[in-house]
């Protein structure tokens, strides 16, 4: 057995596991994180990725990383939000991961930018409310690229360990098998 091998792909696992939790999470760059994963699985004599998608994945990688800090901020003001509707929607976040809870995820960003935009403009509550909508929106569309793209690399590590048989293998295979049958 090739322990170097297993502990490779082990270790890719794990990075792709840390990689889904950095993508619902803000402290971690999920999908760099992940794709470490599919690299760290390159180097493993069991696993079957082709250079070209690994160049391809880090592309996705980068693009979705971009895009993702960009989404919050785009929604935000595109729905009349300030800045400090975008910081609000990321200290939301954080306040409700360290709750632990999915709701305190998932409404944090709302609640941090709608709070942060009645401080910044309290007579406002109208702008402030649809200010927290787009923060909301872009965690939203922002978070789901992120996890979209980890389970694409999570899918992508799998297929890469299931021994390819094409025909001509298969074929020697069955030679081979047959072959024993014979000579017994």
């Amino acid at each position: 057995m090739d322990f170097l091998g297993i502990a490779l792909i082990i270790l890719a696992f794990i990075l792709i596991i840390a990689g889904i939790i950095g993508s619902v999470m803000p402290a971690l760059p999920g999908p760099p994180i992940a794709w470490g994963g599919l690299l760290v699985s390159y180097f493993s004599p069991l696993s079957h990725i082709h250079p070209l998608v690994l160049v391809l994945s880090a592309l996705v990688m980068i693009f979705v990383t971009v895009a993702d800090n960009i989404f919050p901020s785009v929604m935000t003001k595109k729905r009349g939000g300030t800045k400090a509707g975008s910081i609000g929607a990321t200290v939301g976040l954080i306040v409700g991961f360290f709750l632990g809870s999915i709701p305190g995820v998932l409404l944090g960003p709302f609640l941090g930018a709608l709070i942060f935009e009645l401080f910044a403009s309290p007579s406002d509550f109208r702008r402030a409310f649809t200010s927290a909508k787009g923060a909301f929106l872009g965690f939203l569309l922002g978070t789901g690229m992120k996890l979209m793209t980890v389970l694409i690399f999570l899918w992508i590590l799998i297929i890469a360990l299931v021994p390819f048989r094409g025909k001509t293998e298969q074929s020697k295979i069955e030679n081979a098998e047959k072959t024993e049958l014979i000579t017994e």
